[in-house]
């Protein structure tokens, strides 16, 4: 199986494999800070290796902090697309048999404000993808994704959000299937100099997420269909290169899929 390290699609910028800690498998060196003590495990349910972090309770969350990655190619400053790609899964909650709580699965937020965020909600009934992007320190939009399939908990999914910025629209996917492209948007964020990178929490709400992540991606660029496509039916969350132009898929999960 080709590496990570050497063999990855055009424009990635992070990579969180969670093989027993929260290094950065790309060559960049954003490893996360766990905070709260996360576990890891290979026990056969995870994605590429089997390897996940398993979030649980109200204290256990990644972080990088925003003097850490901040004018780097990380930084959401609002110059660049960018698009995220993450396999997570959610433990369940007590009320209406759904998935806990409104947990937040990414954010990026300063002191007072949010840059971005990412939350996955139950409402009504149904289940939808909450996704905020702020223009200022004040003001932020936020729009709705629902889900193409009701997710159980525990069961991992593919999520994918890839943000363009001369367009200012969001497009999300869940399994590889397009939740379909809201507008309006803005066309800059709010560079928040001081504001933390999280993964599986919001904590200036003081809201975390209680589940497992794997693969969790971060690039620099809109990635292409066939990049969500293949990062979805490789079921190991890395586009590997197959010297045709086309993705090349090393990995036996989910090939059945693709």
């Amino acid at each position: 199986m080709a590496d990570i390290s050497t063999d990855y699609a055009s424009g990635l910028v992070a990579a969180w494999e969670f093989n027993g800690d929260a290094t950065d498998a790309h060559t960049s060196g954003f490893d996360l800070t766990a905070v709260g003590v996360p576990t890891y495990t290979s026990d056969g349910s995870g994605i590429q290796g089997n390897e996940k972090a398993i979030l649980s309770g109200s204290t256990q969350y990644f972080k990088i902090t925003g003097a850490t990655y901040n004018g780097t190619a990380l930084d959401l400053d609002g110059t660049t697309d960018f698009s995220l790609a993450m396999w997570y899964s959610l433990d369940a909650g007590a009320a209406n048999n759904q998935l806990q709580g409104v947990p937040r699965i990414f954010s990026v937020h300063g002191v007072s404000n949010r840059m971005c965020l990412i939350a996955h909600e139950y409402n009504s009934g149904s289940e939808r993808f909450r996704v905020s992007m702020a223009p200022t320190t004040t003001s932020y939009t936020t729009k709705y994704f629902s889900m193409a399939t009701s997710p159980s908990a525990g069961v991992l999914q593919h999520f994918v959000m890839r943000y363009d910025k001369s367009a200012g629209s969001i497009q999300c996917f869940q399994n590889g299937t397009s939740l379909g492209t809201q507008t309006g948007y803005p066309t800059s964020i709010n560079d928040a100099s001081n504001g933390d990178y999280e993964v599986g929490a919001q904590t200036t709400n003081g809201i975390t997420m209680d589940g497992h992540v794997a693969q969790f991606l971060h690039y620099n660029t809109y990635i292409s269909d066939s990049y969500v496509s293949g990062l979805y039916n490789s079921g190991d969350g890395v586009l590997y290169s197959g010297g045709g132009g086309g993705p090349t898929v090393y990995n036996a999960l989910a090939m059945s899929n693709f």
